[in-house]
């Protein structure tokens, strides 16, 4: 059992009043909803935690709720219950399983973690780019979903795990059975490769690369050299480890081919 994150609910007269507070003395991002110019609520969104304002009316009274985000809702039911905890639900809405409780002091609680569609194969895709822990051993227990499937992107779910950078959701994958090379089926690229793409959009290159590109100006490879640059386009503006640029040792080969190669940039 593991929190993925915490929801404070305050239903309040104030609401409207609190948004602002967040909004324009905080300086915070607070998504608004209601119709019509009213006002209805708030939230400020932090992954998979959030501060929720609601304007307090007569089908919403005022009040205050703790909600805990977990990884497996069930789970932490069962063990509540072993444990004399008054826990109340489960109550499926907005995508959630739902349950209450009541804390030592009154404060009113909930736990919820992510319901499961009726496409146990998406849900993986999903529970691997969250790092839902949970969600993936409850999928990969069900025997009937493939590790390794691609989605309408070409995408597996070690893509999705290895793009948002969730180590440990892609650790479980693997040793549940995905395969830890697998390519996706639009670009051809294996999660190593989708784990860097979004620094590679930056102009970010992994050392060996830099090193290949320069072994290959420095042994006249044009074909190699020329096979690098237009895969990594970033390498033409690249230093090698003394602060040399690349385009220096191409220069510094009199070789009117790799130098070319440079040109093509400016």
């Amino acid at each position: 059992m593991k929190l993925i994150g915490i929801r404070y609910c305050n239903v309040t007269s104030a609401g409207d009043a609190f948004a602002d507070f967040f909004e324009h003395q905080l300086g915070l991002e607070v998504d608004r909803m209601g119709a019509n110019g009213a006002f209805a609520g708030a939230i400020t969104r932090a992954g998979a935690s959030w501060v929720e304002v609601w304007q307090e009316n007569e089908q919403m009274p005022a009040g205050q709720m703790l909600q805990l985000v977990v990884d497996d809702a069930d789970a932490v039911a069962a063990h509540a219950r072993a444990a004399d905890a008054n826990v109340k639900g489960p109550v499926d809405a907005h995508g959630e399983r739902i349950y209450y409780v009541e804390a030592p002091d009154g404060t009113p609680m909930s736990f919820q973690s992510k319901r499961e569609s009726d496409n146990p194969q998406a849900d993986l895709g999903e529970a691997a780019a969250a790092g839902d822990e949970g969600a993936i051993t409850r999928l990969v227990e069900r025997g009937d979903v493939d590790l390794d499937a691609r989605d309408g992107n070409g995408a597996a779910a070690l893509h999705r795990a290895a793009f948002e950078g969730q180590r440990e959701a892609f650790g479980k994958l693997v040793a549940a059975g995905a395969d830890p090379n697998i390519r996706d089926g639009k670009f051809g690229a294996t999660p190593a490769g989708w784990a860097i793409e979004g620094y590679r959009q930056l102009g970010a290159l992994l050392a060996i690369e830099i090193d290949d590109f320069e072994h290959a100006i420095r042994k006249e490879d044009v074909a190699w050299a020329r096979r690098f640059v237009e895969r990594l386009p970033a390498l033409r503006s690249a230093t090698i480890e003394d602060g040399t640029t690349l385009r220096e040792v191409a220069e510094a080969t009199g070789n009117a081919e790799l130098i070319a190669l440079f040109e093509a940039s400016s």
